[in-house]
């Protein structure tokens, strides 16, 4: 990455323009040009110093070589300007007067464009170079004649006598005048300095073919609206006086005057865009305008006779069609040759048959219309609407889609000008076949959405498509289009063979879907993928090329999956992946349910369930009762020796899990390995086993040993069946009606389990009259 602007960029130089403006803003009398500075300043002030002050705290460093200071006047950007004004400079001037005579069209727009650079000083320079600008036109034959050379003489001759040009000064009032000639227009900016008017700038240029054909009061205007555009950074929001040599323009555009309505469409918009400006319009005779632009014209001998020519003509042009199309002659020609538009003009100065004949049926459009049809200077028109005959209608349907316009906007213009029977259809019909139209034309408006059919089974139909590249890595997104679940596979490579290797992984786990729908991507689309999905009879559904709404549901999954991962900062992909999975799983959907509890059949636990106790609900029968501590027990011994061992329980760890003690430490037992032990039996055959090994209890099972326990403390305990040692235990510790038995001191009551109080609710009776009571089973 670069850290400098490197040569060669071709936005280097509005880039460094940009800089030094940016820089240098709020400095007084300070002008930059990319690398020259300019700084004016007057006795007392210290422009300068603020300058260079500006300079050193950016870190500019100058070289002293290329400096000046204290210049009277200076050579700026092809100009000499001095406390007089802007001058050119006289070596460029010598280049222009040594200049040969051009003898090819490239070397004559090389030689304008030198005068065009210093076109402020001619203020006659479209009139002057108007035989030049005559061989660049389009097919025009070089030939180089006196008229040339006069021209070339002349603009030399004027741009070596050019006036000094004037600094603009906002404080001084504005004057802009402007004038026309029959083949260009121009305009001078200058300053009313006390009573002489001094140049600040000139404007001028020609006038095209279809601008010479304007009349005289619209060209004159064409120079007020090109002088107001030209200079319009200099004149919006301030006063000044707008000078013309034409009088009926000081009635019709005066300031104080609204938008003229009886004007033609062209003068009212040009009213409507000097609205903008504030100025005041002042008549100049010609004879006294002669510093506005200086055009050359050749005025005609203003005689009684010619002025009421005119005014003929002008009404003429209002009453006429507009022959931007076809000339009224040629159409008055073809309409006379037009057998069907001839019987209808026919019977429009006649006047129309009650019922027209069947051999009369292509009159019938013309007969609905009959009491709007009027014939004018030998046409046909329909209201304001010109009848075109058969033979010109072809002609007229490729001016009017000339421009490529659509049929709607074609019917509005020619709705406006001309009709004839058909002609909205055979537009639209013009529009529909035209081929640059067709290739040009806007994508067609969206169809309306049609969702997937339904498949009413989990597994049935997957939608996949790829995401990323998302940290250097792929992923593989298919959901389920019944329980919207979402499997994401995180891959180096989006290749078939990887795609393939998930796919089965996949399948492995939830079962062959009937159906996968995939774009038209490499991956889904190859040979080996297709082959792999009909060896396991999965139909293969493909959408339209480059339409991503087809597989919405797919599309839909991509963006969940990577706004969930965009929003977490923390951890790797797979990490995230797993967070954005487990969450999006748990959610329920618009049905209240999840798509876990519709694939898997269950809701699976979150770290937000951990957050909330459990309100499940635990069966009386399905609650394991503990052994008490210090109750003293047999424990099975899975070491050497023998098989059971005293110890005494410790502490309970969950339902079914006991510490026991014993003389060798502390061992961990379940409850299915633990045996009551007798305590007062051990004790009286102590004496006689002094010295020996603890006796192995007796070959008595946990039944009979709990019913001795029991005769010993004088209560009569069932003799349970022959069981596991848990359920012994379990029904030992029920407790007694009438008194406790020995069971019942060694083991808790079921409601003391050592569960979670957050995994289990203890069960509360409905009755409050129940009477609970111990199982009666048959003693044998």
């Amino acid at each position: 990455q670069y850290n400098r602007l490197p040569f060669g960029v071709a936005s280097a130089p509005a880039i460094f323009q940009r800089k030094m403006e940016t820089m240098l803003a709020g400095l007084p009398g300070v002008q930059v040009y990319l690398d020259d500075v300019l700084v004016a300043e007057q006795p007392g002030t210290e422009n300068l110093r603020a300058v260079l002050q500006r300079f050193q705290d950016m870190g500019v460093r100058l070289r002293q070589s290329k400096c000046t200071f204290r210049k009277s006047e200076i050579c700026y950007l092809g100009h000499r300007v001095d406390q007089e004004g802007l001058h050119p400079i006289e070596k460029n001037l010598d280049a222009i007067r040594q200049a040969p005579s051009p003898t090819n069209v490239s070397e004559l727009r090389a030689f304008i464009g030198l005068l065009t650079y210093y076109h402020r000083f001619l203020p006659n320079m479209s009139t002057l170079l108007a035989p030049l600008y005559e061989l660049l036109e389009k097919n025009k034959v070089w030939q180089w004649g006196p008229r040339q050379r006069d021209s070339v003489e002349k603009a030399k001759t004027v741009l070596l006598k050019s006036p000094v040009l004037t600094f603009f000064d906002p404080s001084k009032p504005l004057r802009l005048e402007c004038d026309a000639s029959p083949t260009g227009v121009g305009a001078v900016l200058s300053h009313r300095l006390g009573s002489v008017d001094r140049p600040i700038a000139f404007r001028s240029r020609s006038l095209t073919s279809a601008e010479k054909n304007y009349s005289q009061i619209e060209k004159e205007a064409l120079a007020l609206v090109f002088a107001v555009t030209k200079f319009r950074d200099y004149l919006l929001g301030r006063q000044f006086v707008l000078v013309t040599d034409h009088q009926p323009l000081v009635g019709l555009l005066r300031e104080d005057r609204p938008i003229p309505l009886l004007a033609s469409g062209r003068i009212q918009r040009w009213a409507l865009l000097l609205s903008d400006f504030q100025y005041k319009i002042e008549f100049r005779p010609g004879k006294l305008n002669a510093n506005a632009d200086a055009l050359s014209r050749l005025p005609l001998p203003q005689t009684e006779e010619s002025r009421e020519e005119e005014l003929p003509e002008y009404v003429f042009a209002i009453q006429c069609m507009d022959e931007a199309f076809l000339p009224a002659r040629q159409l008055k020609e073809l309409s006379a040759e037009d057998r069907t538009l001839t019987t209808v003009k026919s019977f429009v100065m006649r006047g129309w048959p009650k019922i027209l004949t069947k051999e009369q049926h292509e009159l019938h459009p013309y007969f609905c219309r009959r009491q709007e049809l009027t014939v004018v200077q030998d046409l046909l028109y329909w209201g304001q609407r010109v009848v075109i005959p058969g033979a010109a209608q072809k002609e007229m349907l490729n001016l009017l889609h000339e421009a490529h316009q659509g049929a709607t906007a074609m019917k509005r213009v020619a709705r406006t000008l001309f009709w004839w029977p058909g002609l909205d259809g055979e537009v639209e019909r013009l529009a529909r076949l035209c081929h640059n139209c067709t290739q040009a034309a806007p994508m067609p408006p969206a169809s309306t959405p049609v969702n997937w059919p339904e498949t009413g089974e989990n597994w049935a139909r997957l939608h996949i498509d790829f995401a990323g590249p998302i940290e250097n890595k792929m992923l593989l997104v298919v959901v389920d289009s019944h329980t919207k679940w979402i499997e994401v596979c995180v891959m180096r490579s989006a290749t078939t063979e990887a795609t393939i290797r998930e796919l089965r992984e996949m399948f492995s786990r939830f079962g062959l879907p009937r159906a996968i729908v995939s774009d038209n991507g490499t991956q889904f689309t190859s040979q080996q993928f297709g082959e792999f999905l009909e060896r396991n009879h999965v139909e293969h559904l493909k959408t339209a090329p480059y339409h991503p709404q087809s597989n919405g549901l797919a599309e839909r999954a991509v963006r969940t999956v990577k706004e969930s991962l965009a929003k977490l900062s923390t951890g790797d992909l797979e990490e995230k992946l797993a967070k954005v999975l487990l969450s999006y799983r748990r959610t329920p959907l618009s049905d209240g349910k999840s798509p876990a509890e519709r694939l898997l059949g269950f809701q699976v636990r979150s770290r937000v369930d951990t957050a909330v106790p459990s309100r499940r609900v635990c069966s009386p029968d399905l609650q394991v009762p503990t052994i008490r501590p210090h109750a003293a027990v047999w424990y099975r011994n899975f070491g050497q020796g023998e098989k059971w061992l005293p110890g005494v329980v410790e502490s309970n760890h969950g339902a079914r899990m006991t510490v026991v003690s014993t003389p060798g430490g502390n061992v961990r037992r379940h409850l299915d390995q633990l045996r009551l032990r007798e305590v007062k039996a051990e004790t009286s055959e102590a004496p006689a086993a002094s010295g020996s090994a603890v006796p192995a209890p007796s070959p008595r099972s946990p039944a009979d040993q709990l019913a001795r326990a029991a005769a010993a403390s004088g209560s009569a305990v069932p003799v349970p069946s022959p069981t596991s040692p848990a359920d012994q235990l379990a029904r030992a510790a029920v407790p007694a009606a009438s008194a406790k038995s020995p069971a019942n001191e060694l083991y808790g009551d079921a409601t003391t389990s050592s569960e979670p109080e957050d995994s289990c609710v203890p069960f509360q009776l409905r009755r409050s009259t129940r009477t609970r009571k111990p199982i009666d089973r048959l003693q044998l």
